[in-house]
C-alpha cells in the first residue's frame, strides 16, 4: 500500500513543479518585454509631438492648397463672366425658338461719349492687375511651401537625434 501511496504522490509533486516553472516562466517574460519595450515607449512619447505637429502641418497645407486652388478657380470664373456665350455656341438651331432672333450683342456705333483710348487703358489696367495677383499669389504660395519644408526638415532632424539616442 505503501507503494501505491509513493506513486500517487510523484504525478502529483509533478505537477506542482510545472506549476511553479509557468508561473516563473510567465513572470520572466513580463519582465524581459518590460525591459526590452520600455526604451521604445520613451523614444514614442518623446516623437509624438512631432508627430503630432505634422498632422497640423499638413492640415495647414491642406488648407492653404485648397485657397490656391479657390483663387485659381474664382479667377477662371471671372474670365468666363466676360466671354460672349454665343462665341461659344454658334448658330444652334432651336426647333421652338421664334423666326427672327434678335444679336446676342447689339450692333450699334459707340456714342461720341465713349473714347476708344480711355477704354483700351481701363481694359489693359484690369489686365495688367489680374497678372499682378497672380505673381503675388504665386510668391505667398512659394514662400509659404518653403517655410513649411524647412520646418519639415529640422523635425526630420530631431528625429533622427531622438532615434539615434
Amino acid at each position: 500500500m505503501a507503494m501505491i501511496y509513493k506513486i500517487g504522490n510523484r504525478p502529483q509533486s509533478a505537477d506542482l513543479r510545472t506549476t511553479r516553472v509557468k508561473i516563473e516562466l510567465a513572470k520572466l517574460l513580463e519582465t524581459t518585454n518590460e525591459n526590452i519595450l520600455s526604451p521604445l515607449r520613451y523614444r514614442l512619447t518623446r516623437c509624438e509631438g512631432f508627430i503630432e505637429s505634422y498632422g497640423v502641418r499638413l492640415d495647414n497645407l491642406t488648407a492653404t492648397l485648397m485657397r490656391g486652388q479657390l483663387y485659381a478657380l474664382r479667377e477662371n470664373v471671372d474670365q468666363l463672366r466676360f466671354i460672349d456665350k454665343s462665341m461659344l455656341w454658334g448658330n444652334v438651331p432651336l426647333p421652338d425658338a421664334p423666326a427672327s432672333m434678335p444679336p446676342a450683342i447689339p450692333r450699334s456705333e459707340p456714342s461720341q461719349s465713349v473714347q476708344p483710348n480711355r477704354v483700351a487703358e481701363k481694359v489693359e489696367d484690369v489686365f495688367n492687375d489680374d497678372i499682378d495677383e497672380d505673381e503675388s499669389a504665386h510668391d505667398y504660395f512659394a514662400k509659404e511651401n518653403d517655410e513649411h519644408e524647412l520646418r519639415r526638415e529640422e523635425d526630420e532632424q530631431r528625429i533622427a537625434v531622438i532615434v539615434m539616442e
